[in-house]
């Protein structure tokens, strides 16, 4: 007997008007941020949670080879963003996952 597996669906955000040209628009220039690490995070006042994204990077200057990290985004969020953010990530790391052995892809 194989086992039923499936994962969980992406939900698209409530607040998306797949036909609205201000929302393509709004998106455009919206960065895409790479990052390697969290570097650090905290629970601010007020309910704010503070996280600092860092990439490490290779350079060659004159000196010779350096390996090294700069902060590439500090997200600043509400609480209810964080779980938002938090539920998403574990809802990709779930998808990411492989399928147990013997069961059938969805």
């Amino acid at each position: 007997m194989k086992a039923d597996v499936q994962k969980p669906a992406m939900e698209r955000s409530a607040h998306f008007a797949e036909d609205s040209l201000a929302t393509k628009l709004a998106s455009a220039q919206a960065p895409f941020i790479h990052f390697d690490v969290v570097a650090c995070c905290s629970f601010g006042g007020d309910a704010i949670v503070q996280v600092t994204l860092e990439a490490i990077r290779h350079t060659l200057p004159p000196q010779g080879y350096v390996i090294d990290s700069v902060a590439v985004a500090h997200l600043r969020m509400g609480r209810t963003a964080a779980k938002h953010l938090r539920d998403a990530l574990s809802t990709l790391l779930d998808l990411a996952e492989p399928a147990p052995a013997g069961s059938t892809p969805n």
